[in-house]
């Protein structure tokens, strides 16, 4: 079954995993039967934001199934709006990242206002956010809680925020919280599979809110797609999941 992946990876991590080259990204894509892939920097996550996007840039300014989130880095108030402003109005940049985890401040702080209100007044393109329910990272509090992006999505109430990894082991939160706004969505890109937490979502949310995220190059794409494939819901409602709603949320 196809899929568009909404929560796609590039370049080397710092920590022990085979480094993936795009050459291997498109072959895994086609023996998974991903469609399209929507990429961020995993450079510009973890040290040189503005390093990261432009090489991004690079990698999949020719390739015609291969699409860009621009990476912001909250540190630096000034340099991401410029990213933004470089980046966002390409056909080829269809949304935003932000990781509330490594930047120490949640999405929803109003240091951060400017800047969702850029993307939501000018752009209108969808904002992935790093979503979990424990600290990360060294930090003594979360920064990335289903509840902080409930703040940010009432805020912005015509921004489309995924929620990627789904919450992560507050899941359950992430359903709830986004059965009560409009403008959340659910990615379902996790380290672990908790028993069909994809038909729960479905069963409260409708299919229509959740979106294919596999997390390569971290993850494994065939085991996170085995989740959504597995799910006790139709294939209906699977397509929906796995490429439909991706492609009208983000028009590719």
């Amino acid at each position: 079954m196809k899929c568009v992946d909404v929560h796609c990876y590039y370049g080397k991590w710092g920590f022990p995993i085979p480094d993936m080259s795009v050459s291997d990204i498109l072959e895994v894509m086609d023996r998974a039967e991903i469609e399209k892939c929507i990429m961020m920097s995993a450079q510009a996550i973890q040290y040189d934001f503005v390093a990261g996007n432009a090489e991004l840039a690079e990698v999949i300014e020719a390739r015609d199934n291969l699409y860009g989130y621009v990476y912001l880095n909250m540190h630096y108030p000034e340099q991401s709006t410029a990213e933004v402003e470089k980046y966002l109005g390409s056909d080829k940049f269809v949304g935003v990242k932000y990781n509330g985890e490594y930047s120490r401040a949640p999405a929803c702080a109003d240091s951060n206002d400017e800047i969702f209100k850029l993307i939501e007044a000018e752009y209108g393109k969808p904002l992935l956010l790093h979503t979990w329910g424990l600290p990360e990272h060294g930090n003594p509090i979360a920064y990335s809680l289903p509840s902080q992006t409930l703040t940010l999505a009432r805020k912005f109430p015509r921004l489309p925020i995924i929620m990627g990894h789904m919450g992560g082991p507050e899941w359950a939160s992430a359903i709830e919280v986004t059965a009560q706004v409009d403008n959340l969505y659910l990615d379902t890109c996790c380290s672990y599979a908790d028993r069909d937490k994809i038909a729960e979502a479905v069963k409260v949310l409708g299919a229509e809110k959740i979106m294919f995220g596999s997390g390569m190059t971290e993850n494994n794409p065939f085991g996170q797609k085995a989740v959504v494939l597995d799910a006790g819901i139709t294939t209906g409602q699977k397509e929906l999941i796995l490429y439909e709603n991706a492609v009208r949320l983000f028009g590719i």
